[in-house]
């Protein structure tokens, strides 16, 4: 029932906010004419990027030429048949201006997100030119020269490395008085000085921070703009345009049961859109269901990512890998908002925000709020025999460690269990405060140190400390958390005694007629933040979330760089709670 009424709803939320949930589901692409086009040997050709369910028989009927035209111009990326991705030249009738007959007309755009826009290639042909340049082949290579057309970040040395090819003889062969390019345009390569370049241009020890000169082709853009790869100094200051947030999430739309889940969290971000726009905020949302997508190329290739100020998605690890390559490509932040076990992917993708908090940073914020003193505080680990080396007290340890918190260890086996109090005695101290860890998260053991802690913490001053699955645990009792002043830092946690949680819960029933779920509280929390960030720091974002922080209902997000500036971002912040007297739960 619970299920129906999310996603009834949601539908009703969605016809009154303007959002459609499944707008985003695949119908087949017309063919249209491509605005891109490239000169060769004095003849225009248009540059057309083959879509999913087009035929060579339809595309060739849009240009009006023959199927025997298009084949024999393509013969070499038609040899293994038509492909989506695939960039056609199909001739053009009527010659297309001159690159030197374009004038300055598009106003400069703001923010490291519009480097791909700038330049004016669509998404597929803009990644496909990063795996490495492609030379085109459309002159006999007896002539003794190949075309190569320059993409926008290349200038005279890259290619020149490229093709193991000096760079006076490119000059030369080209009329050229000097080395400045301009993006679109074609060079011819002299053959017979080739000396076999490595075809990958960034193994070739090419610096892309040059800044080129791009004066576009008409297919592309109106725009003479210089194009600086990267070390362009952000600029972050207040934003009051119009927030462009793609949505990825798997909701299942076309199977009988929807993912309630992700459902739930879009149900969040819905109710983050309305808090953000009563501030005065225009925010246009795109969703988009990965389900109807076949892989994440397609979803990358049909769904023009360039278009959004940042994603929120989440995808399996491979997925992850593809379409974070695209926003780092695109100087595009994306948020990967609930998964930890991804967490590791930001060490290779500067542009991705992991918003799971991961087990290392938890176990720092709970060997932090130990308030040590070493006159006063007895730290002891406790955990099952056989589990000393375990990830976790290993985590912990290492937390330990690094802030300088000396500690003893102490384990046991769960049948003796029942036996254990007066050997435990032995580690706790009737002087000094005592702190204990209990390192487990397996359910019977962590009940058991529960269980016979709780009994000597009637003797003893002694405050427990655990793992965040150990709150989810039915058979340790609550009691036992009371008595053990239980302390626990997990990476969410919804505190309902708080004004703006109850507000929210308030407008979530009479909106969905449901209790929000943890996924809901998620989807609030992830969009409101990132939202937030972009009114105060525009586009360039990314570069100022380290010292952004904003009140929020479940999460606590504390960005930081995961390893230096090549790095993406990871979650750090924590919520600390510590059970009470009287069934009561404080978070700090």
């Amino acid at each position: 029932m619970k299920k129906f009424a999310v996603c009834i709803a949601t539908a009703i939320l969605i016809s009154m906010a303007g959002f459609p949930l499944f707008g985003q589901q695949y119908v087949a692409p017309p063919v249209e004419i491509s605005q891109s086009k490239v000169r060769i040997a004095d003849v225009v050709y248009y540059e057309h990027t083959v879509k999913a369910k087009q035929t060579l028989f339809s595309i060739c009927k849009a240009y009006n030429v023959t199927v025997t035209e298009v084949t024999e111009l393509n013969a070499d990326k038609l040899s293994d048949g038509l492909k989506i991705g695939d960039v056609l030249l199909i001739p053009v009738r009527v010659e297309a201006p001159s690159t030197e007959e374009e004038t300055n007309a598009e106003k400069e755009k703001s923010g490291l997100g519009k480097v791909a826009s700038a330049a004016g290639e669509k998404i597929s042909t803009f990644i496909e030119s990063l795996k490495g340049p492609e030379d085109t082949r459309m002159e006999n290579n007896t002539k003794g020269y190949i075309f190569h057309r320059v993409k926008w970040f290349e200038n005279m040395s890259v290619i020149a490395r490229r093709y193991g090819v000096e760079a006076e003889a490119i000059r030369t062969l080209n009329g050229l008085a000097d080395n400045t390019l301009t993006a679109g345009q074609m060079l011819k390569i002299p053959m017979d000085v080739l000396q076999g370049g490595t075809g990958d241009w960034s193994e070739s020890g090419v610096d892309t921070t040059t800044a080129i000169t791009a004066t576009l082709s008409p297919a592309l853009s109106d725009t003479t703009a210089t194009v600086a790869v990267s070390r362009r100094e952000p600029v972050l200051r207040p934003y009051k345009g119009a927030q462009n947030i793609g949505l990825i999430l798997p909701f299942s739309s076309r199977q009988a049961n929807p993912s309630t889940n992700f459902l739930d969290f879009y149900s969040g971000v819905l109710m983050a859109l309305d808090e953000i726009k009563e501030t005065g905020t225009d925010v246009n949302l795109t969703v988009i269901d990965a389900s109807l997508y076949d892989s994440a190329e397609d979803l990358v290739e049909e769904c023009d990512l360039q278009r959004f100020d940042f994603v929120i998605g989440h995808f399996g690890a491979d997925d992850l890998e593809v379409v974070a390559s695209c926003c780092d490509t695109l100087c595009i932040p994306l948020v990967s908002p609930m998964d930890q076990k991804l967490e590791p992917a930001a060490l290779t993708h500067p542009f991705l925000i992991s918003i799971p908090v991961g087990q290392s940073a938890l176990s720092y914020s709970l060997a932090e709020s130990l308030d040590y003193e070493s006159e006063r505080d007895n730290v002891l680990l406790v955990y099952e025999n056989g589990d000393g080396e375990s990830a976790l007290c290993r985590s912990i340890s290492s937390s330990l460690d690094s802030i300088g918190i000396p500690f003893t260890r102490f384990s046991y086996g769960i049948v003796s269990g029942r036996n254990i109090s007066s050997t435990l005695k032995g580690h706790l101290s009737s002087s000094r405060r005592n702190h204990v860890i209990v390192c487990s998260e397996k359910e019977s053991f962590a009940s058991d140190a529960y269980r016979n802690l709780s009994l000597l913490a009637r003797e003893y001053d002694l405050t427990v400390y655990g793992n965040h699955k150990i709150r989810s645990f039915e058979s340790i009792e609550q009691e036992a958390l009371q008595a053990t002043k239980a302390h626990f830092s997990l990476g969410f946690y919804v505190d309902y005694t708080d004004d703006a949680t109850k507000s929210f819960v308030r407008k979530y029933r009479a909106l969905f007629a449901s209790e929000p779920t943890p996924f809901a509280f998620q989807g609030h929390d992830t969009a409101l933040y990132m939202m937030k960030a972009m009114k105060q720091f525009g586009p360039d974002m990314i570069y100022g979330l380290e010292s952004f922080h904003c009140n929020l209902l479940q999460l606590s997000i504390e960005l930081e760089r995961m390893d230096g500036s090549s790095s993406g971002l990871v979650n750090h912040g924590s919520r600390d709670i510590i059970y009470r007297d009287r069934f009561t739960v404080e978070c700090n």
